[in-house]
This record gives structure tokens, C-alpha cells and sequence, in this order.
């Protein structure tokens, strides 16, 4: 299976633009109020990029070279992980929070996720 791990990197690789282009372009549509934000599909797509990200993530982590008990850049990154899902969720959840905090959430978001990819090139941690 190690055969079709180049597969698999690049595949989550995919998905993890996809799913930062995504939320930036929700968070664009958030700042101007835009109806396409209730749009059904604008709802459903990003669930099932991120699925598809988190499924390749787990192949990788399964068929990866390395432990997740020795991986402290893998063990960053997953912890991460839950801080982006919390602050996307903070930033996309319109009516519960106010707009300063949401617009705040967004942009640490995209922080993290920057923090993520660079932890995932560099392996540094």
C-alpha cells in the first residue's frame, strides 16, 4: 500500500487548498452579508471537502512513515486542527457571535491554517 502513498499526500494536499479557499471565500461572502452563504450547496460542498481531507489525512497517518507518539509536528497539527474547527465555526455561525468576533475568527483561523501547512512541509516541531 506504501505505493500509493504519493497518491494519498497529494490528495490531501488537494483537499486542504480546496478547503482553505473555501472558508476564504465563505469568510468574503460573510463580510459582505451575501445571500450564497444559505445557498444549499455553499452548506454541503465544504462538509464533504473536509470529510474527504480528514479521510486522506487518516490513510496518510495509517500508511505514513512515522508514530504519532514520536510525531510531535503531527501532534501540533491535529491539535490545530481542533482550534481551526472551533474558530470556523466562531467565524462562519452567523447570529451567535457579533461581527468583530466573527471577522477575528475568521483571520486567526486562517492563521492556524497557515501554521498547519507550514508544520506539514517542514516537519519541524
Amino acid at each position: 500500500m506504501s505505493a500509493y502513498y504519493p497518491l494519498l499526500k497529494h490528495l490531501h494536499m488537494l483537499f486542504a487548498l480546496l478547503s482553505l479557499a473555501g472558508f476564504v471565500l465563505r469568510g468574503a461572502m460573510m463580510w459582505r452579508d451575501s445571500p450564497l452563504l444559505r445557498h444549499p450547496l455553499t452548506r454541503t460542498l465544504p462538509h464533504v471537502n473536509d470529510t474527504l481531507l480528514l479521510l486522506f489525512g487518516l490513510m496518510l497517518l495509517w500508511f505514513g512513515p512515522w508514530v504519532l507518539a514520536s510525531a510531535g509536528w503531527l501532534q501540533l497539527k491535529l491539535l490545530l486542527l481542533l482550534v481551526y474547527i472551533g474558530l470556523g465555526f466562531i467565524a462562519l455561525h452567523r447570529g451567535r457571535f457579533s461581527r468583530v468576533q466573527r471577522i477575528s475568527a475568521w483571520l486567526a483561523a486562517v492563521l492556524v491554517f497557515a501554521v498547519m501547512l507550514w508544520l506539514a512541509r517542514f516537519k519541524a516541531f
